[in-house]
C-alpha cells in the first residue's frame, strides 16, 4: 500500500530553492536532484518505517548523492 506524502508550502519552497541552487553550481544537477528526491519520495511512500525516527514520530530519510534530508 502506497501512502500519500506531502509536503508544507515552506518545505515546498525549500526544495524549490535547493534545486535552483544544485542547477546554479552546474547544469542538469538541478535535475538530478528532483530526480532523486522523486524517487526517495517513492521509497517514503512505499514503506515510511524503513527510515529511523529522529523525534518522536518524525521519521528522515537521507538522500544518497546530496546532503538533504526528507
Amino acid at each position: 500500500m502506497t501512502l500519500p506524502v506531502t509536503f508544507t508550502q515552506a518545505a515546498r519552497a525549500d526544495t524549490l530553492d535547493a534545486i535552483d541552487w544544485y542547477e546554479d553550481r552546474l547544469p542538469g544537477l538541478g535535475q538530478n536532484f528532483a530526480a532523486e528526491l522523486d524517487g526517495l519520495i517513492d521509497r517514503i511512500a512505499d514503506n515510511p518505517l524503513q527510515f529511523p525516527i529522529v523525534r518522536r514520530r518524525v521519521r528522515r530519510a537521507i538522500l544518497p548523492r546530496f546532503p538533504y534530508g526528507v
